[in-house]
């Protein structure tokens, strides 16, 4: 993965300075002209920065109904992938683009997005830590609207009652999780349920351990690529964290929600999230945003290793399916959902637009705080279970769950995603 400007691209989002967005002409299509829209924004307040958007496009666009479906992360990635074997999938669509759009794409099931790129001033709305999400083969197959780094959330003051500082090292983490288990909290707060908040731990192992370079060979299906030491290195640490009890009890039968509720009501100290934390935060914890602060996962000082690199990537974008029948109104609604209005209000919510537009007053402290981490990040590592192709990513997640529940060893984790990879090359 090349080197993204991180730094440079959240400079410029910080300075802009935000105006409302200038809607295009007013267009009239056809009666009972429809467009389909999923996505997983099902939830306050981002759901209604998604709705004043879609209001936008139709304020401008006469004759037009967009049918609009949000639904819970888990039930809409199965629900989407049932949609595209049908042949009946939505115009519209959330995605986090990676290695599952690009099969969609090469596979004939999207629509390029060069002629919304190609519109005057289009691409340079988009930060440039985004943009390269947004292109595979050549081509661009999405918008980006959120860009989400997966951080470290604390409380402050459940640290402060158990005399602990944001540890900056990885022993330093053990031993917060051993005081703070002293003092009768659960350290880290997870629910592994569905499987993808702990391939947090398993992809931040992997560049801790071995770095840009490491990825790059796992993603490009290179003989060997999943036997390097950075993949069992990555098992071990955290096979370590488990019996170490650095995570709540009964984890892996608890849904993400309830895991943030565990730091919500302060039965647990921290937890690994991206940063749409932030939003759940402002609108489910009584204590109040203040109570939060966030530090970067740990370095691990291993050889070859990055400790400044983090893991996050697109956490909202959008795409186009090839069936669509109104490819025209369908990039009009894309333009709204990234335009500069829809910066401010996502900045609004706690969340981190990946587009410009948003005042620096729209952001929160606990926002700017992990914008500020973001800036100095040595590059973007996307999500292996979006990074990779569909086949493999269900692997990634289902080893990566078996490591936490020590029913799988590290070298046969590693061993049983390089077995996988054999049968894609």
């Amino acid at each position: 993965m090349k080197k993204y400007g991180v730094a440079a691209a959240l400079l410029i989002a910080a300075v802009v300075v935000w105006k409302l967005a200038i809607l295009s002409p007013r267009r009239t299509a056809p009666s009972e002209t429809v467009l389909t829209f999923w996505h997983i924004q099902n939830y306050s307040p981002t759901r209604e920065v998604i709705d004043a958007a879609v209001k936008r496009f139709l304020a401008s666009h006469s004759g037009v109904e967009v049918k609009v479906t949000a639904m819970r992360n888990d039930d809409y990635k199965t629900k989407l992938e049932l949609a595209f074997r049908a042949g009946d999938p939505p115009d519209v669509f959330h995605t986090w683009g990676g290695g599952m759009l690009a099969d969609k794409a090469r596979a004939g099931l999207l629509l390029p997005l060069d002629p919304l790129f190609a519109r005057p001033g289009f691409r340079d709305r988009i930060l440039p830590a985004a943009l390269p999400f947004c292109f595979s083969d050549g081509k661009s197959w999405c918008v980006p609207a959120d860009l989400s780094v997966v951080l470290f959330f604390y409380d402050r003051e459940t640290f402060a009652k158990a005399g602990v500082e944001p540890p900056a090292t990885f022993d330093e983490l053990l031993a917060a999780c051993r005081r703070l288990r002293e003092k009768g909290v659960e350290p880290i707060a997870l629910g592994n349920m569905d499987r993808w908040p702990g391939c947090f731990y398993y992809v931040y192992g992997v560049v801790r351990n071995g770095g840009r370079e490491a990825v790059r060979k796992a993603a490009a299906l290179e003989k060997g690529a999943f036997l390097s030491p950075a993949f069992v290195k990555a098992g071990e640490m955290i096979r370590g964290m488990v019996k170490a009890g650095c995570f709540n009890r009964g984890f892996q039968g608890m849904k993400t929600d309830a895991s943030r509720r565990l730091l919500f009501t302060g039965k647990a100290a921290m937890t690994l999230m991206g940063t749409w934390f932030i939003a759940h935060a402002a609108t489910e914890s009584p204590a109040g945003l203040e109570r939060y602060g966030c530090f970067p996962f740990p370095a691990l000082g291993a050889p070859g290793g990055d400790d400044s690199a983090v893991v996050g990537g697109l956490n909202c974008a959008y795409a186009l399916s090839a069936s669509c029948k109104h490819p025209d109104l369908a990039m009009d609604l894309l333009d709204c959902l990234t335009d500069a209005r829809f910066a401010s209000d996502w900045a609004a919510t706690g969340r981190i637009p990946a587009v410009k537009g948003a005042p620096p007053s729209s952001f929160n402290p606990l926002t700017r705080r992990a914008f500020e981490i973001l800036s100095r990040a040595s590059f973007i590592q996307m999500y292996f279970d979006q990074l990779f192709g569909p086949r493999l990513a269900e692997v990634h997640k289902d080893t990566c769950q078996a490591l936490f529940s020590l029913s799988m060893d590290p070298r046969a984790v590693a061993e049983k995603l390089e077995e996988t990879a054999s049968k894609l090359r």
